[in-house]
């Protein structure tokens, strides 16, 4: 129940051998779901096999994206659902952006260096961690060319307001800070 954020049901497996990112703490599995409950995900392989993300339905429906073959990575639905940014090795990992209705790929970033992709809650704006220059999180608007601008990576509010995130401290160990978004 998405109103309700709670699971209904029994569990049943849909899908076998989805690829996932080994980088971060855990495993992170290349799938996501759209606000209508359609799932699209990246197939099992190693990272390095080209690939092409495609859409799977409830019933377990498979219809290709129209995506071209790449070394795809982690990437996230926008809200609207109309758009996927998704990191492409190309050589190094790089935000792209594709549009579902006109079926294109835009390449975002160049040599970013690229750790993770997601969207902020209202669509506007894509952020993504980079290891670049050492410059951590950075933001770029959905439309529009320009460089990447510093933004705190970690959980962002509903409201876009704050961001949660994790810090590493000599003292006291792992420790969680929130900051206002400016």
């Amino acid at each position: 129940d998405p109103d309700k954020l709670a699971l209904m049901g029994p569990e049943t497996v849909v899908l076998e051998s989805v690829r996932t990112e080994s980088e971060g703490i855990a495993p992170q599995p290349l799938a996501v779901f759209s606000r209508e409950g359609t799932l699209v995900y990246i197939s099992g392989g190693a990272p390095k096999n080209s690939t092409r993300p495609v859409w799977v339905d409830r019933r377990g429906k498979v219809e290709p994206t129209g995506m071209p073959a790449r070394t795809y990575r982690t990437f996230n639905l926008s809200p609207d659902g109309q758009s996927l940014a998704i990191i492409i090795a190309s050589p190094r990992n790089d935000v792209w952006l594709y549009d579902f209705e006109y079926r294109t790929l835009t390449q975002r970033t160049f040599e970013a260096d690229v750790d993770n992709v997601r969207w902020t809650p209202e669509g506007e704006r894509i952020v993504f961690g980079s290891r670049r220059n050492g410059r951590g999180g950075m933001s770029l608007p959905r439309e529009g060319t320009g460089e990447p601008t510093p933004f705190v990576m970690g959980s962002l509010s509903p409201d876009s307001k704050f961001v949660a995130q994790m810090r590493s401290n000599p003292t006291t160990g792992l420790d969680l800070w929130v900051h206002p978004v400016v």
